[in-house]
């Protein structure tokens, strides 16, 4: 019995250590295995940018060549450019931050996906539009902003961003393979720099938009900050600047970005003059500055005089200044208080034919099997369009929107009138010579007698061409469908801005001099000299109250002080100094990022604390 009972154990031993084995492999394996599979992500990669090859794709040889010349050069960030969200390359990567992260510790600047509304993407996608615009003055007002030196064109990824402009491209820095890079603009601001020109200002959306006219030199503060107002050494010294409500581009917005109604469809709108509203806090001479894009085709001309009216009356704006951005009049003076603007356009039609007048200058289309009966009628108030749909069919009469531009949206105005079947559609088509880019479709309630309806088009920003559809659908009604329409309209909606900019009284001191380190993402060290007196420090990274500036003397000892601390240029730090000597040192660092340290050094002691205890028990059994 003890024989069986030795053997019986002795056999209960081994497989239990047989299985002890075989449970452990499999652990090891699985562990092994998930962090090969995973090495991408773990590391923060999704390819290995210094070896020809990777997981999941074949990189092209100028990727490393670009590589080695980032690695060469600093002092400034990245803008990367087409500006998509998601980068798709023909050679297989894709990802939703830029590539240049994977292949550079040079800071780049993208479209974030992940945090759209923030305030600096609001900054980088102001940018993105003044340079596919071609304002290269307010891009480059905004590049200095931003710490930008450097557009990086990736002429391999897929987009329908249109292609960059031969301004942009006159100063190429490097070419590699697909990839150019740019030097803009040819003079940024340092990360760490400190203004002249203070300037009070609107935060968010009107903020970014007012950078543009900014100089160099200057800075944008929050003008509901109570910080920067609390600082009354500073009252002295501020500029300020007016965003102007634009009549035409607000009920645009009023009727993209609210739900679909009929109330705003059934009118017909007057795009012949628009009205800017403006609130003044502090009276004074101000410079009307306006947008200059495309003026011409509203009947602005850039240099010479413009007939405004200003609260009702009839005032001339003679032009001062000028650029590819912007128009600068003369100074007028402002009270404090609301104030309106109307200036009269020459808008154009941008359709030929729509009334008809002229017999049928549009082209026939639609889709599916069957006819359409197309006849020019008259009656007392004029000549129309009718479409007779006969049946199985979608009949329509197609308008080409001419001189059209992929940075404005635009305005539909018809007349309409429904004999019988189905409701009368009207289909807005943006498309290249390849592909349908954008299509939207109004719906046009039944209505028996002549009736107004209008509607506003966004296009995409894609080198395109815009139709507009007037269609007489098809019925399973053996009748069919029979539409009229007239008077079709089609408007450039008046979008540019306009700023009144008032200058300060005075200028700070001269600029002292300004030379830093970056010692880690979240340490700058530097020094200040050349002291003139009390200055702004502007560090251009989001701001957070956990930055924190350290001010000390020449030998390095600390000096105490309460530097006060607030936001500037809409998404950066910025720092009062009251001078405290003509030359002195600092330090700016994360606060929080002591607690990630001591975070980790706990961890760290974790685990060494959990080997010295699986190490002293195995000890103890051994024994």
């Amino acid at each position: 019995y003890r024989f069986y009972q030795g053997t019986y154990d002795n056999s209960k031993c081994i497989r239990f250590k047989f299985l002890s084995y075989v449970l452990s492999f499999s652990v090891l394996i699985l562990i092994t295995g998930n962090l090969v599979y995973s090495y991408p992500l773990v590391t923060g990669k999704i390819f290995r940018p210094t070896q020809p090859d990777s997981f999941f794709v074949r990189i092209p040889p100028y990727v490393q060549e670009t590589k080695k010349w980032l690695d060469t050069q600093e002092g400034f960030r990245i803008v990367s450019y087409p500006d998509d969200e998601i980068e798709k390359f023909n050679w297989g990567y894709r990802g939703i931050e830029s590539v240049l992260g994977l292949l550079s510790k040079t800071e780049v600047i993208f479209n974030p996906l992940n945090d759209p509304d923030s305030n600096v993407a609001i900054l980088i996608k102001e940018f993105y539009k003044d340079l596919k615009k071609d304002e290269i003055v307010a891009t480059t007002a905004l590049a200095q902003k931003l710490n930008i030196g450097l557009i990086f064109e990736k002429g391999d990824q897929e987009s329908l961003s249109p292609k960059l402009s031969g301004k942009v491209k006159e100063n190429e820095a490097a070419n590699f393979g697909d990839w150019h890079l740019y030097k803009f603009p040819q003079d940024t601001n340092v990360k760490i720099y400190s203004p002249t020109n203070l300037f009070l200002g609107p935060i968010r959306k009107e903020g970014a938009r007012v950078l543009g006219v900014l100089p160099k030199e200057g800075v944008l503060l929050n003008q509901e900050d109570t910080v920067v107002k609390s600082i009354e050494a500073l009252k002295n010294y501020y500029g300020f600047i007016l965003f102007a409500k634009n009549s035409q581009e607000e009920e645009f917005k009023n009727f993209a970005y609210s739900e679909s109604k009929l109330n705003n469809r059934l009118i017909s709108r007057d795009l012949s003059k628009v009205e800017f509203s403006i609130d003044v806090s502090e009276e004074g001479d101000y410079s009307p500055i306006l947008e200059r894009y495309k003026l011409e085709d509203f009947g602005i001309e850039v240099d010479g005089s413009l007939e405004v009216e200003v609260d009702g009356k009839s005032v001339i704006w003679n032009t001062e200044d000028y650029s590819d951005s912007y128009l600068r009049f003369n100074k007028i003076y402002l009270s404090r208080g609301e104030h309106k603007i109307s200036i009269k356009l020459k808008n154009e039609n941008l359709v030929f034919g729509g009334d008809f007048n002229s017999g049928m200058i549009f082209k026939k289309g639609g889709y599916g099997e069957g006819r359409g009966e197309y006849s020019i009628n008259e009656d007392p108030s004029g000549k129309f369009l009718q479409i007779f749909n006969v049946n199985k069919a979608n009949v329509t009469a197609d308008f080409q929107v001419s001189s059209f531009d992929l940075f404005t949206a635009y305005y539909v105005d018809l007349r309409y009138k429904q004999i019988y079947g189905n409701n009368a559609n009207v289909v807005v088509s943006q498309g290249t010579t390849k592909t349908l880019v954008k299509a939207q479709t109004e719906r046009l309630p039944n209505y028996p007698e002549w009736n107004n309806f209008s509607f506003y088009y966004e296009p995409v920003q894609t080198d395109s061409s815009m139709s507009v559809n007037l269609e007489s659908p098809f019925t399973s009604d053996p009748l069919g469908t029979k539409i009229l329409y007239d008077d079709l309209r089609v408007f450039k909606v008046f979008t540019n801005e306009l700023l009144f900019v008032k200058e300060g009284n005075n200028k700070l001191n001269v600029a002292p001099k300004i030379e830093f380190n970056k010692k880690s993402p979240v340490t700058y060290e530097g020094e200040v000299s050349q002291v003139k007196g009390s200055h702004l420090i502007v560090f251009s990274e989001n701001y957070s109250p956990n930055w924190e500036l350290i001010v000390m003397d020449k030998n390095g000892k600390e000096i105490n002080g309460n530097f006060d601390h607030f936001s500037s240029n809409i998404y950066s730090n910025a720092w009062y100094v009251d001078a405290p000597a003509e030359n002195y040192k600092f330090r700016i660092f994360y606060k929080n990022q002591n607690l990630f340290l001591i975070g980790s050094l706990l961890s760290l002691l974790t685990v060494i604390l959990l080997i010295i205890y699986v190490f002293k028990n195995l000890y103890d059994k051994k024994n």
